[in-house]
C-alpha cells in the first residue's frame, strides 16, 4: 500500500491520541473533532476505512503496551510496599519492650489533637471546580509512572487559581490610586 500523505499521517496521529487518551478518561475532543473533521472532508470511503483500520490497530497496540508498563510498575510498587511494611514489623519483633515502654494515646484523643494542629482554611478567593483524581493520577502514571500523590493535582490547580486571583487583585490596584 502507498504510504498516507502528511496531512493523512498527522490526523491519524491526532486520532490516535484521542483514542488511547479517551480509554485513559481523558477528553480531548474539543480540540480533536475539528482537526479530524476538516481532513476528512472530500475523502474517499475506502481511504476513510483504511485510516480508520491504521488508527484502530495502533490505539489498540500503544493501550496494550501502556497497560503491560503500567502493569509491571503497579507490581514493583507493591512489591515495595509489602517490603516496607514487613520491615517494621520484624523490628517491633526483634524489640518487644521498647513498643511496651511507649505510652499510647487513647484512640479517641488522636485524632482530636491532629485537627486542632492543623490551621482553619480560609474560604477560597475564587470558585475551585472539581478535578478528576483517578484521571489526574492515571495520567500523573502515564508519564512519571510513580511520584503521583494523592490530591496534587486539586493542591496545584488551586495554588494557579490563587496566583490569577492575586495577580488581577494587583493589576486592579496598581490602576487605582485610592485603593490602599
Amino acid at each position: 500500500p502507498e504510504r498516507p500523505d502528511r496531512r493523512t499521517r498527522e490526523v491519524q496521529a491526532e486520532s490516535v491520541a484521542y483514542a488511547v487518551c479517551q480509554h485513559y478518561g481523558l477528553d480531548t475532543s474539543d480540540y480533536s473533532f475539528g482537526y479530524i473533521a476538516g481532513w476528512s472532508s472530500g475523502k474517499e470511503l475506502a481511504e476513510l476505512k483504511g485510516s480508520l483500520e491504521t488508527i484502530r490497530s495502533t490505539a489498540a497496540n500503544l493501550i496494550d503496551t501502556i497497560d503491560g508498563h503500567f502493569a509491571e510498575i503497579q507490581k514493583a510498587q507493591d512489591k515495595e510496599q509489602t517490603t516496607e511494611q514487613a520491615q517494621p514489623a520484624q523490628e517491633a519483633a526483634k524489640q518487644p519492650e521498647t513498643k511496651a515502654a511507649a505510652p499510647e494515646l487513647p484512640e479517641e484523643t488522636a485524632p482530636v489533637q491532629e485537627k486542632e494542629a492543623q490551621p482553619e482554611q480560609a474560604a477560597p478567593a475564587a470558585p475551585y471546580y472539581t478535578i478528576n483524581e483517578a484521571a489526574a493520577k492515571r495520567a500523573k502514571d502515564m508519564n512519571s509512572f510513580s511520584d503521583y500523590k494523592q490530591g496534587s493535582a486539586t493542591a496545584e490547580y488551586r495554588h494557579y487559581v490563587d496566583e490569577a486571583v492575586q495577580t488581577c487583585r494587583k493589576a486592579e490596584t496598581a490602576g487605582r490610586p485610592d485603593v490602599p
